[in-house]
């Protein structure tokens, strides 16, 4: 169990309804998680990436088939997009 089930969670529902693209407000994140996100999410880009399933919050989302397209630390949104 992790930390990041519920965004894994969140992004399956999001595609049994046939959804293919989502983007979310940190604020948005941080409400599905229930908790804050971390300074590295804020700040270093590297953590949105799709290609270490080793990192937790990429495994969610990677598990739950989709994956970040844009991450916007400027205005704080995160869309992800589902993989075909």
């Amino acid at each position: 169990m992790s930390k990041y089930d519920p965004l894994r969670d969140y992004l399956r529902n999001l595609a049994k309804s046939g959804q293919v693209k989502v983007t979310l407000s940190f604020g948005e994140l941080e409400e599905i998680l229930g908790f804050p996100l971390c300074a590295a999410a804020h700040h270093h880009r590297p953590w949105w990436g799709n290609e270490n399933e080793r990192h937790p919050q990429a495994k969610a989302w990677l598990d739950a088939g989709w994956k970040v397209v844009t991450a916007d630390l400027q205005s704080k949104k995160i869309t992800f997009q589902r993989i075909e």
